[in-house]
């Protein structure tokens, strides 16, 4: 890994979303071939999840059947009004069949027909628990990863989405301020591309330092998509990407639009979904004038 690579802190242009932004030296680094597993610890700090429950035990997240049964049918043992973020989400101590764990609830729906934020003009904005739910079909779907799990359920009547608390996490922002090194094998690189790559995707314009974090095996979560999923077909900075995963790569070109409208329809607006579809056809182009121009070689990645 270029140890030229230095992280730069998110910011906002005028009339532009804010993106994650790195600095190098050389805006467009050689790819070099990936190290096998047992040349590098590589391959465990990118696929190996450390969702855990409050007794330390790992989630079964190879079962999705279960895994959604905990999340919906488990027992509110406390809650918590959560001082980060703008909506006010609950954190909830959750208890299925003598299992502990957490999860934080998102109740809010809101929609303007304009909203200026952060110097951008949006059209249409909404803020809403059901983009949280979209976020986490496109990222299953599209062979992503990286956003935590996620139902539907009303808690107290209010209907919402729950979604599996990240234990011992740090966020980049707790990161940064508490000087923690990433440890050896730790490719930032790739993974500051493939959430850009997934943000482009989902026109999440508020990506920033606190919503993203690092389990305690430093693999790295997405969170906080409520205000994703904007009216409009433009991949703003798209120019940042340079870099694209290989089986993230594959299925955005082979999933239909008919299983995308299937797993999206209940959670998007006619205008968010077609929207959605425009920007995943302008970002299959994009990359694939990359790879015409590069070759695959240098654009394409496996995480091992």
């Amino acid at each position: 890994m270029n140890r030229t690579i230095v992280f730069c802190l998110f910011f906002v242009l005028a009339a532009m979303p804010a993106w994650a932004c790195i600095g190098l030296e050389n805006e467009r680094p050689t790819l070099k071939p990936n190290k096998s597993a047992g040349e590098s610890l590589h391959a465990l700090w990118q696929t190996q999840p450390g969702l855990v429950d409050r007794d330390g035990m790992a989630m079964p997240l190879n079962d999705q059947q279960l895994l959604e049964a905990m999340l919906i049918k488990s027992r509110v043992t406390k809650k918590k009004v959560l001082d980060s973020g703008i909506t006010k989400p609950l954190r909830l101590d959750l208890d299925y069949e003598g299992r502990r764990f957490r999860g934080v609830f998102r109740h809010v729906h809101s929609t303007k027909e304009r909203l200026k934020l952060k110097g951008e003009l949006h059209r249409f904005f909404q803020d809403s628990y059901k983009l949280e739910l979209a976020a986490y079909q496109v990222a299953q779907t599209l062979a992503i990863g990286h956003v935590p799990p996620v139902v539907a359920r009303g808690i107290e009547g209010r209907d919402g989405s729950l979604q599996l608390w990240v234990e011992n996490a740090v966020t980049e922002q707790k990161r940064r301020k508490d000087n923690l090194d990433f440890p050896e094998g730790f490719d930032h690189y790739k993974n500051k591309q493939h959430m850009l790559a997934f943000d482009l995707l989902i026109y999440n314009f508020d990506r920033h330092e606190g919503n993203f974090l690092y389990d305690e095996n430093w693999y790295v979560w997405y969170i906080d998509h409520s205000r994703s999923f904007k009216v409009d077909s433009g991949l703003p900075n798209v120019e940042r990407l340079h870099i694209v995963e290989r089986k993230f790569w594959n299925k955005l070109q082979s999933v239909s639009k008919k299983e995308l409208n299937k797993r999206l329809r209940g959670h998007l607006n006619p205008m968010q979904l077609a929207a959605f579809h425009k920007r995943r056809e302008n970002l299959i182009s994009y990359i694939s004038t990359l790879i015409e121009e590069r070759g695959e070689s240098q654009v394409l990645y496996d995480w091992n």
